[in-house]
């Protein structure tokens, strides 16, 4: 017989910005172990120079749910959209309201109710199920907390994969939709680079350098990309051609299973910027080409994947809590970054590329 134990007070953050978690009548910590855990700092105490911004506090009694979906009914009468959903043409929607002090929001996906104070940087989740429920606090710490409260520091989101060699150096992997980011991405874990991130990627100055955090995700690739490599061939059910590049054949993986597909362990020191790689598609070549990207062009090149400034309805902000305090310190040391602008054809260019040691080995434009 298995024993379970609850804990019932944990926090979880990044760099040290913390958010509490209270855990009434079910167990959260585990399943914030399982999406965040090797990223993000999850643990039943802190050390003396964390800070603590907000608190969060889930109950499952039913009861409870009953008697809060009773009261809070007549008084959402206004739509939101809370997150993207898992596919690119969908998301979770809900509707809000005002209870006295409180902002009530009814999540109708889940059927979960969130009580907002904002005032004291509190909020109660409460569902009976939790096992629906557990994943949505997970994604709502992760995204309306730690994320906006990294940008409030000056952090910045970026839509790019990233990858480390396990001892701090880390790289970006920026490309336009079709140019092959996530194709490189398992062409660099092929070759023995850790995964870092696999979609978007936090930017943090610290001391004159630029410190990489993930955001952990699942990742979604089309059957296509997955037939290429050895390591990942076996996860493709049809193998039809007509089917392999169709978005809605994609097939999804959580983070943890891309690392055991490809024999690695996750392996994340502190991770520091060394390189950006940008890739780009070439049907029309037969052979790898490596370009310097010129110091003037650095700072267009970012920019086109910034997404923080954005007001892009795959990042609501419905909290609303904390807004980006970008001074764009990350331009001060662009200069000392390496830009590498690689185009492709072949799978066999992208393992070329990644054979030998990226951020000590020598470029040539």
């Amino acid at each position: 017989m298995k024993v379970v134990t609850y804990i019932n007070r944990f926090y979880v953050g990044v760099h040290n910005y913390y958010v509490e978690i209270e855990n009434r009548n079910n167990n959260l910590y585990e399943a914030f172990c399982y999406y965040l855990g090797e990223f993000y700092g999850v643990s039943t105490r802190l050390e003396y120079s964390s800070q603590v911004f907000a608190t969060v506090c889930y109950d499952s009694d039913q009861d409870l749910y009953d008697y809060s979906s009773e009261k809070y009914k007549s008084y959402l009468d206004r739509d939101i959209i809370l997150r993207k959903g898992e596919y690119s043409d969908n998301f979770v929607t809900g509707k809000y309201g005002y209870y006295n002090k409180l902002r009530i929001v009814y999540v109708e996906q889940s059927g979960s109710i969130f009580e907002i104070d904002d005032l004291k940087r509190e909020i109660k989740v409460i569902n009976p199920n939790p096992e629906k429920c557990s994943k949505e606090i997970v994604l709502f710490v992760r995204n309306q907390l730690l994320i906006e409260y990294m940008e409030k520091q000056g952090a910045l989101v970026l839509h790019a994969a990233a990858i480390t060699n396990g001892t701090g150096d880390g790289a970006l992997i920026l490309g336009q939709s079709g140019d092959g980011k996530t194709t490189t991405l398992l062409s660099a874990m092929s070759n023995k680079y850790y995964a870092y991130s696999f979609e978007n990627t936090l930017l943090f100055p610290q001391n004159n350098r630029s410190k990489i955090y993930s955001i952990p995700t699942q990742i979604r690739i089309l059957p296509g990309i997955l037939l290429r490599f050895q390591q990942t061939q076996k996860q493709v059910e049809k193998k039809e051609e007509s089917g392999c590049w169709t978005k809605r054949n994609k097939v999804t993986f959580q983070w943890r299973d891309i690392f055991k597909l490809f024999n690695l362990a996750p392996k994340f020191n502190d991770v520091y910027l060394r390189k950006i790689i940008i890739v780009k598609y070439d049907k029309e070549i037969d052979k790898l080409t490596t370009k310097v990207v010129d110091n003037v062009d650095k700072i267009r090149i970012i920019d086109s994947f910034v997404l923080t400034m954005r007001e892009l309805e795959e990042r609501p902000r419905w909290l609303g809590w904390f807004y980006p305090n970008i001074d764009y310190k990350y331009y001060d040391h662009l200069d000392d970054i390496d830009f590498i602008l690689i185009k492709w054809s072949e799978i066999d260019h992208l393992n070329k590329f990644f054979k030998y040691d990226i951020f000590n080995s020598h470029i040539r434009a």
